[in-house]
């Protein structure tokens, strides 16, 4: 394999016009060549973003105006999640699926956007079903509904939050039987 940043454009050339002219234009340019491919690794920002520190992270989620993103309120983890994929969900904004990768990525992984066909509500509107997870504070309910305001449509309306939880615990029951046998003598 052939590591470019090693490459001389020598290495290139085919034989026939290998002069003594060629070679020295080729070495002199050789210089330069290393150069630009020495800073060029520098400029190659999207596949890179798992590598670069959190304020790079930051001014990116400006320039792509990611919707949802606080600067302070998300651990890097997540704020680069949402720069990863801001693209894609400008792409996608106002569908089911905008939301539910949205939600995915900075509040739960285990929840569903039932729409209103799908349980019989008003039309145009949704709700969000959590599964094994909850709304602690009213700052994270705000966030929540703020969140899936900025990636759902305009018409559309969120009927409702529904958390549901189970529980595994045993569940232990009894019953006896007594039978009394009177017999009345007269």
């Amino acid at each position: 394999m052939i590591n470019i940043y090693e490459l001389s454009l020598l290495d290139l050339l085919p034989v026939n016009i290998k002069t003594h002219e060629i070679k020295a234009v080729c070495k002199a340019l050789d210089k330069q060549l290393m150069e630009i491919s020495g800073i060029l690794i520098e400029n190659i920002i999207f596949p890179r973003i798992d590598d670069l520190p959190e304020n790079t992270i930051d001014l990116l989620a400006w320039q792509l105006h990611v919707d949802f993103y606080e600067p302070l309120g998300l651990d890097l983890k997540k704020k680069k999640e949402l720069v990863k994929n801001s693209i894609i969900w400008h792409k996608q904004k106002g569908t089911k699926r905008a939301v539910e990768r949205l939600v995915k990525t900075v509040f739960f992984d285990d929840f569903k956007v039932e729409e209103w066909f799908i349980y019989g509500g008003k039309p145009y509107y949704f709700r969000i079903v959590i599964k094994n997870g909850s709304i602690k504070t009213k700052e994270e309910y705000n966030l929540l509904i703020q969140a899936i305001n900025s990636a759902k449509n305009i018409r559309s309306h969120l009927e409702r939050i529904i958390s549901e939880n189970s529980i595994k615990n045993e569940l232990y029951f009894g019953a006896s039987i007594k039978k009394i046998h009177s017999v009345n003598v007269y």
